[in-house]
């Protein structure tokens, strides 16, 4: 199940709300990717963002394969 998909079941009566809700959370995680990734680059090179980037992967690593799992 999408992450929209499940939105909606939560709040079926605000669908419209929920959607607007989702669409401004993935845009504030677009805008503050880009941000972070402009000031490490700026402080410590590109190199540094693929860094960054595969640290942040590790860290949400267990969230994902605990949100994977059926009845967690």
């Amino acid at each position: 199940m999408s992450a929209q998909n499940w939105l909606s079941a939560a709040a079926p009566k605000a669908r419209e709300a929920g959607s607007a809700l989702f669409a401004g959370v993935f845009n504030t995680g677009i805008a503050l990717g880009a941000f972070i990734g402009g000031r490490v680059t700026d402080t410590l090179g590109p190199t540094a963002v693929l860094c960054v980037g595969g640290g942040l992967a590790l860290l949400a690593l267990p969230v994902v394969v605990r949100a994977g799992r059926p009845g967690a």
